[in-house]
């Protein structure tokens, strides 16, 4: 319609129905009203829309309507995300067209190079990262001609987002160094610092996957001064959160429990209560690493009585799961037996399957810890057959290991063999050489119970 320039809906059908029964177009399988050229047939329309001299207006027609659209969506709504990207290819080859613009009007420019920063959630939710990297380089071109320094630190942000998407982490900190250094040149101190600190907490996020823990630590630490000075309060909790991760890994138990205690006090001033609640799950596991489990119980049960009232049940099941974990861990085994049942019972519900395994998994240990062991192998098997399911190696390697250990308890060696066998070869496949020694480890008992102690060694 809008390439054709119809009056309507109704003339816009006419002529395609006219087209579909003369075979040139086709019916699409994704609904009544999409259409599709074949290859030769799209080529020759091509051919003879450029000869009629309607090729560049229908290309233009074609890429406004979508430049329009983009303005007036909401692309922070999942359910408009799923709805536009049903024209995704559409919007590509209109983001292609604006980025080919020579020529044009400042106030046409710009207003068409906020529509590649519209197209962000479209790239990232599909994966086109080339094509994203492509645009946002083409875009901020413009931006500098502008000279409008935030927006061109806002697609280099981007740029360098794709390009860690890529595995290209080192042309990604370039991107960024390139734009930290350009920052000085916005004029407005309040977005510069707001570029600075979301452009901190992308190069954060980068040190962390490369493994270079230090520089990603003081990098967050650099990012929660900016954030305290300008008072953002939400990007500061979800700053202390990272930080606290990124410390708890390293080993640093008591600064990543002060950086969690920090989130958790900001969200309950916010009362952010699904911020509270993730940060109150996080310093739950801390505090039980570091042997203060009167206190982690109090923080899982806070967090799974907010994630009841929110009616969260993805995070209420994470907390139940938790919870269970820690109850065991002190020996209280039937209120442990309750959480990880109430657990499987919510990811059932989901449909979360591997949430499903994972209690299963935690729930078969218990129920073998408190001897019931037919229940403990019913546990195990059902957790295994989740597994193959999903097509999840790993998780199916460590089913088999847990149902291999309570065959050899019940004295079914033969069967216990089986499981740490198979489990052997899945750790093989994957080249997992710590899965391969636990299994190897454990055959070897097996065979020593067995008496084969030449297979043992």
């Amino acid at each position: 319609m809008a390439a054709n320039d119809c009056s309507d809906e109704w003339e816009t059908d006419d002529n395609l129905t006219k087209l579909y029964d003369l075979s040139l177009l086709n019916h699409t399988k994704t609904g009544e009203y999409r259409f599709v050229l074949h290859t030769l047939v799209r080529i020759h329309a091509k051919n003879l829309a450029i000869e009629s001299n309607v090729y560049a207006i229908a290309q233009e027609r074609h890429a406004n309507f979508f430049v329009e659209r983009l303005q007036s969506d909401d692309l922070e709504n999942a359910a408009i995300v799923a709805e536009v990207a049903a024209d995704l290819e559409d919007m590509l080859l209109a983001a292609e067209w604006v980025r080919n613009q020579q020529g044009e009007s400042a106030q046409g420019r710009k207003k068409r190079y906020k529509f590649a920063a519209k197209l962000q959630p479209l790239f990232e939710k599909y994966g086109h990262w080339q094509k994203a990297i492509t645009l946002m380089a083409r875009f901020q071109t413009w931006a500098e001609q502008f000279q409008d320094w935030s927006t061109l630190a806002r697609f280099k942000l981007q740029e360098a987002r794709y390009w860690s998407y890529t595995g290209k982490f080192e042309r990604a900190i370039e991107v960024l160094q390139s734009a930290r250094t350009s920052l000085h040149n916005i004029e407005s101190l309040d977005m510069r610092r707001e570029r600075e600190v979301k452009l901190l907490n992308v190069l954060a996020g980068i040190f962390q996957k490369q493994g270079r823990s230090e520089e990603a630590i003081q990098t967050f630490r650099d990012e929660i001064l900016i954030e305290e000075e300008i008072g953002d309060s939400r990007a500061l909790a979800i700053a202390y959160n990272r930080l606290g991760g990124l410390l708890q890994q390293q080993g640093k138990l008591e600064e990543a429990q002060q950086a969690f205690e920090r989130q958790v006090a900001i969200s309950e001033t916010l009362n952010d209560q699904a911020s509270l609640s993730r940060g109150l799950n996080r310093l739950g596991g801390l505090l039980q690493q570091q042997g203060k489990s009167e206190e982690a119980q109090q923080a899982f049960e806070r967090q799974i009585t907010i994630s009841e009232t929110l009616n969260d049940q993805s995070q209420l099941s994470r907390g139940l799961n938790c919870l269970g974990g820690l109850l065991q861990q002190q020996g209280k085994l039937e209120e442990a037996q309750q959480a990880f049942k109430r657990q499987v019972a919510i990811a059932e519900t989901l449909n979360d399957q591997a949430s499903v395994a994972i209690g299963l998994n935690c729930l078969g240990g218990l129920l073998q810890q408190q001897g019931k062991l037919e229940e403990a192998q019913q546990a195990f098997e059902r957790r295994i057959a989740i597994s193959e399911t999903l097509n999840d190696q790993a998780s199916l390697a460590i089913g088999l290991n847990c149902l291999g250990g309570l065959l050899q308890q019940q004295e079914k060696l033969e069967e216990a063999q089986q499981a740490f066998e198979r489990r052997i070869a899945i750790s093989e496949m994957l080249n997992d050489q710590a899965s391969l020694a636990i299994g190897l480890n454990c055959l070897g008992g097996l065979f020593q119970q067995q008496g084969k102690l030449e297979e043992a060694q």
